[in-house]
Order: C-alpha cells, then sequence, then structure tokens
C-alpha cells in the first residue's frame, strides 16, 4: 500500500485518497497491536500474584541487526512494561523488576534464582516454572 501510495502524482486527488487510506491502514496495525498488549497485561495482571520482568539492555539488543528492527520501531518493550506497573498497582499483583546483566545465583531485590525457580527472599513466597533465560 505504501509502494501504491509512493506512485502517485504529488498534489493529486488520487494521491491524498491513498494517504488517508495507508493512514487507515496505520491506524488499524496500532490499534491491534494495542489491543493485544492491554489484554495480555491484564491477563497477567489478574491472573499472578507475583510478577517478575527483566529490565532489558535495549541499547545493546538494538545494536543486534536481526533485533533491531523488532525492537526499536514499535516501543514495544516499554509500552508493555508501563501497562503492566500500573495494571499491577489495580489488581494488587506484586511487579518486581529484575536489573539489567542479573547472574544466576545472586540475590538482587529480594528475588533469588536457582535452579529455574525464584524465591522472593523475606516474604517465603516460591514462585514454581519461573524461567531464567540465558
Amino acid at each position: 500500500m505504501s509502494k501504491r501510495h509512493s506512485r502517485k502524482r504529488p498534489g493529486s486527488r488520487n494521491r491524498r485518497k491513498s494517504a488517508l487510506a495507508l493512514a487507515r491502514l496505520h491506524r488499524k496495525i496500532r490499534n491491534i497491536r494495542q489491543d493485544f498488549l492491554h489484554k495480555v497485561t491484564t491477563e497477567l495482571a489478574k491472573t499472578k500474584r507475583v510478577i517478575v520482568i527483566e529490565d532489558l539492555h535495549v541499547r545493546g539488543m538494538v545494536q543486534n541487526r536481526a533485533l533491531a528492527r523488532a525492537i526499536f520501531g514499535r516501543g514495544f518493550l516499554a509500552s508493555f512494561r508501563r501497562m503492566l506497573t500500573y495494571k499491577c498497582a489495580w489488581y494488587g499483583s506484586e511487579l518486581i523488576v529484575a536489573p539489567r546483566f542479573l547472574r544466576e545465583q545472586q540475590d538482587v531485590l529480594g528475588v533469588r534464582v536457582r535452579d529455574k525457580r525464584a524465591t522472593i527472599v523475606g516474604a517465603g513466597v516460591d514462585v514454581p516454572g519461573v524461567q531464567h533465560a540465558a
């Protein structure tokens, strides 16, 4: 659609119509992505008592050419974290942000990750099935 739009003569009525159609398509895609993010974050916040997310090193990930376009273009990670933060506050879930460069066998923010299980130190809560990305 963008290619067809670029081939229209500048200033023509057909180019204006094409620009409107392209804007509608972009808005539709944006709304689909926003809807997906809202549904996923709401489901997580409602069903899980404790959610642990990792503070990713986005600048370093963007330097990887294979990941750059997928990460940088949409602001997905920032939106996901922001939505999860306020929805956890709404629904009473606890959100723990594990810092960057977290190594296994390290206690940070009261979270102890060992053998692919997370234990929240002090709260006595064991969260089975939490996988630590290596």
